[in-house]
C-alpha cells in the first residue's frame, strides 16, 4: 500500500475511531497530504506525525508534533507522544548585567525619552528602550522580570526600588 492509499484509508477511518485520551482538536480536515508526516503501517496499525502550530500563533518559535497511532481493527486512535520542532531560531541572548548598567547610567543622567518624569515628580523607565516588545511575549515578560530583579538589587544599595510598572521610588 503506497502513502496515498494509506492516507485515504486513514481519512476513511478517522471519524469512526474512538479517541483514547486528548485529541487536541485534531479533526479530519487536518489530515492532508501536506500535513501528515512519517505515515506508515506496522503490524496492522497506522502511525503518523502531525505538526500543530497553535503555539506559534501566540509567538512560540516551536510547533508541537503529535505522534498518532490508529488501530483499524479496534477502531481506536490516540496520541502516543508529543514532541516539539523549532521553526524559528531562538532569540538572541540578553546580557542582563549590561542592560542594568545602561539603565543605571540613564537613571543617573536622566536621559530624555528613556527616563520620563511623571506629574507627581517620580521617574519612570521606558522599558521598551532596553527590552523591546517585539518577539514572543513569554520571552519579553521573562526578560523584563530578570532585568527588574537585577535592577532592584542595584537600586536597593541606593535606597531605591523599581515597581512592576517601572516607576522608580524610595524603599519604604
Amino acid at each position: 500500500m503506497d502513502d496515498e492509499e494509506l492516507l485515504s484509508r486513514l481519512r476513511a477511518l478517522w471519524e469512526s475511531c474512538t479517541t483514547l485520551g486528548d485529541d487536541h482538536s485534531t479533526k479530519l480536515n487536518k489530515l492532508t497530504e501536506q500535513r501528515v508526516q512519517n505515515l506508515r503501517k506496522v503490524d496492522g496499525r497506522i502511525y503518523f506525525s502531525l505538526e500543530r502550530h497553535g503555539g506559534t500563533v501566540r509567538g512560540s518559535a516551536n510547533a508541537e508534533v503529535h505522534h498518532w497511532v490508529v488501530d483499524p481493527v479496534a477502531r481506536t486512535k490516540w496520541i502516543e507522544d508529543i514532541g516539539r520542532r523549532r521553526l524559528d531560531p531562538p532569540a538572541a541572548r540578553l546580557n542582563v548585567s549590561e542592560v542594568v548598567g545602561q539603565m543605571l547610567d540613564a537613571i543617573r543622567d536622566g536621559t530624555d525619552g528613556v527616563i520620563v518624569e511623571m506629574a507627581d515628580g517620580r521617574r519612570r523607565i521606558e522599558i521598551t528602550h532596553f527590552v523591546p516588545d517585539n518577539g514572543p511575549q513569554q520571552t519579553v515578560r521573562a526578560r523584563r522580570k530578570r532585568v527588574r530583579t537585577a535592577l532592584n538589587e542595584e537600586l536597593s544599595k541606593r535606597g531605591l526600588v523599581v515597581s512592576p510598572r517601572w516607576v522608580i521610588g524610595k524603599v519604604e
